[in-house]
């Protein structure tokens, strides 16, 4: 009488014939690097499209207040994170059909070597930098404005945060041409080789 295997057998004998003859390959290689850092909706009629710069390692606990460190790293921990953490550096491209607005701009890759990706992701998203027509700095911090000098378009910044930055008295040329609302922010390059070609009164933001 001749016995047939059962399943589980069956099963054992084709793992060893898949595998013990020849190793297993993959049908593709491996594209070990990450997509485009891009996300794009619509809201009403205008396109926004929100563009990665990148992540940098943060010591969060040094930006919290109200807080002990101690009970900073008992809430991290309870969210299964520490001290510093991967946060992620955004601008967003707001299309309204008649004017591309770009609002911040990144670090320019000079926080973290993870950052300094905005104008890949932006022309990733199916635009180009020439194509922005302005760009508005929501505060003056590095991480938002000094991706601006790769993009080379005018800069509109708050009065009050144009103000604080008058305080650091870094000799630096200030423009407050055109509305009280929204001046135009002009700073120096930091070294000739790198000037863009652009009227004085425009906004070249650097950190």
């Amino acid at each position: 009488m001749r016995m047939r295997p059962g399943p589980r057998v069956a099963v054992t004998l084709a793992a060893i014939g898949l595998f013990g003859i020849a190793p297993l390959q993959a049908h593709a290689p491996m594209v070990k690097t990450q997509g485009p850092g891009y996300y794009r909706m619509m809201l009403g009629e205008v396109e926004i499209t929100a563009l990665l710069d990148g992540t940098a390692s943060m010591p969060i606990k040094e930006f919290l207040t109200g807080i002990t460190p101690a009970e900073a790293d008992h809430d991290l921990a309870h969210a299964f994170m520490k001290d510093p953490m991967e946060l992620s550096i955004n601008a967003f491209l707001v299309n309204t059909g008649t004017k591309l607005v770009l609002i911040d701009s990144g670090d320019g890759g000079h926080m973290d070597p993870g950052t300094g990706h905005l104008i890949e992701n932006l022309k990733a998203a199916g635009y180009e930098p020439a194509q922005v027509d302005e760009i508005y700095i929501t505060h003056m911090h590095g991480d938002h404005i000094d991706g601006a000098v790769h993009v080379a378009r005018p800069a509109l910044v708050h009065e009050p945060d144009l103000a604080f930055t008058r305080t650091f008295g870094s000799g630096l040329p200030l423009s407050t041409r055109g509305s009280t609302k929204t001046p135009l922010l002009c700073r120096a390059l930091a070294t000739p080789a790198t000037a863009l070609t652009a009227p004085s009164d425009l906004a070249l933001v650097t950190g």
